[in-house]
This record gives C-alpha cells, sequence and structure tokens, in this order.
C-alpha cells in the first residue's frame, strides 16, 4: 500500500455533533415537517446514483410525495438545510480536540481536505475553519453522493495525489466506510475507530507509522 500523504475529513458527524446541532433545526422541522422529512428520505434514495442536478432531482422527489409545486419545495430546501441550518454553526461547535489536531498536521505538512455530501463554505464559516484546507469537495455538485468514491477522486486531483494516498475520516460506515472501500483506501469512522480527537490523532499516527 502507498503511504498516507493526505487526510481526507467528512463534515457533519464528524467535525462536529450531528444529534445536537440537529436539535437547532426543531422550528423550522415545526414549520415544515413534510418536505424535511421526505428531504432526508429522497438524499437518502440518491446514493449510489449519479445524477447532474442532484438538489434539482430530489427537490422534485420531495414536491410530488408532499404535493406542492417543485420550486416551492426546492425554496424551502434552501431556506431550512442550506441556510437556515448553516447559519446556527459556532466555532465552539468544533469537536474538542480538533484543532489542535488540525494544528498538528498543518505542522507536519501534512494536506487536509474535506469530502462532504453537501455544500461546506457556510459550516465551516461558521465553525471558523475555512483556512487550512487543501481542497473543500461537494459531492452534491459532482452529482455523486457517498457511497460513490468519486468526491476521493476529485480531492486526489486537486491534492496531485494517488487516491491510494488517502485516508477518509468520517462517521458513518454506510456511506464514508463504503465510499473510502470503493475507492480502495482505509477509513477512520467516528465511534467505530474513534470517539474522541485524541483517539483519533492515535489511530492516525499508528496508521501512517505503518507506512
Amino acid at each position: 500500500m502507498p503511504p498516507i500523504r493526505a487526510i481526507c475529513f467528512d463534515l457533519d458527524g464528524t467535525l462536529y455533533d450531528l444529534p445536537k446541532m440537529k436539535r437547532r433545526l426543531w422550528a423550522s422541522m415545526l414549520r415544515h415537517p413534510r418536505v424535511l422529512t421526505a428531504w432526508q428520505k429522497e438524499t437518502e434514495a440518491v446514493r449510489g446514483q449519479r445524477h447532474t442536478d442532484i438538489h434539482g432531482w430530489v427537490a422534485e422527489k420531495v414536491a410530488a410525495q408532499v404535493g406542492m409545486e417543485t420550486s416551492k419545495a426546492a425554496a424551502i430546501i434552501q431556506k431550512v438545510i442550506f441556510e437556515t441550518y448553516p447559519s446556527k454553526f459556532h466555532p465552539n461547535h468544533l469537536l474538542p480536540g480538533l484543532q489542535e489536531l488540525f494544528e498538528e498536521l498543518d505542522q507536519r505538512g501534512i494536506p487536509r481536505a474535506v469530502v462532504s455530501d453537501h455544500p461546506v463554505e457556510k459550516k465551516l464559516e461558521g465553525l471558523a475553519q475555512s483556512g487550512g484546507w487543501a481542497c473543500r469537495i461537494d459531492c452534491s455538485a459532482l452529482g455523486a453522493m457517498k457511497p460513490l468514491p468519486d468526491g476521493l477522486f476529485k480531492a486526489a486531483e486537486a491534492m496531485r495525489l494517488n487516491v491510494k494516498e488517502l485516508v477518509l475520516i468520517g462517521d458513518r460506515e454506510n456511506t464514508d466506510g463504503e465510499m473510502a472501500s470503493a475507492a480502495g483506501i482505509p477509513a477512520l469512522i467516528r465511534h467505530r475507530d474513534w470517539h474522541s480527537a485524541t483517539d483519533l490523532r492515535l489511530a492516525l499516527l499508528r496508521m501512517m507509522g505503518q507506512q
């Protein structure tokens, strides 16, 4: 196996606690419960499929489910999921110890990337983590959400590396784990391989020390 030369991080549920953040959407859920429930269902359903416009495809499916115009469903999704939710992010929501891990990686000259299913810029800005990334990949913009490996290949291309030189840090076996497997690289999954930033640091050092 080639040596690990860069680290890719999932965002949602990996850089912050997803269940706690979801509770901040409850007020919006109460206003649009059917639309947002359908959005979650259809977003999961599109995994493993390639579409030129994932957000448009999901909005159409949601609109059909709840019986409203696609434009109205799309507007609700855009407002709640991609504007209101990211606006709730704060630097304190970053998992404890990750800032120090990022700084150590930077000092060691190990590039790091974000590979997420959704737009990342507003969330990273809210977490005070806009800087330091070698690249930021939104898999939905590629038309290939996890577990499809396209996002990892795009990250490798952006960093001018072979995809085999990457490791993926995530929180879901069926998305991050299977994405890494499809690309032929290792993954470290939260609550399976690590529980804290300290655990993650040690797991990475062991992994990289074996190269």
